[in-house]
């Protein structure tokens, strides 16, 4: 069975800690990211919620008859109303142009 060489039998390389150090500009920060954690986490798990959270309102208002279908119209227009515009400012505010 074959071993690892020793210290005496000593092969080309010695592997030490620092035997693959690849740079500063290459190293892992060890500080937290709160920038990336809460633009890409946490604004994602709040936005899943939220939408959980309306499919359940919507389900349980028209089950219950407070949001008869005049309303579930009203509701729909107004709420595919402000994602629209939402989204086209955010677009013209990158520079995106159609």
């Amino acid at each position: 069975m074959p071993t690892a060489p020793s210290e005496e039998q000593s092969s080309d390389h010695t592997f030490t800690k620092d035997s693959f150090d690849v740079g500063d500009e290459y190293k892992m920060d060890d500080r937290r990211n709160w920038d990336r954690d809460i633009g890409a986490k946490w604004l994602g798990r709040v936005g899943s919620v939220a939408f959980v959270l309306g499919i359940v309102f919507f389900s349980v208002a028209t089950e219950a008859g407070i949001l008869d279908p005049p309303g579930r119209i009203a509701a729909g227009t107004t709420g595919r109303t402000t994602l629209l515009a939402g989204g086209q400012r955010i677009a013209r505010r990158q520079g995106h142009k159609r």
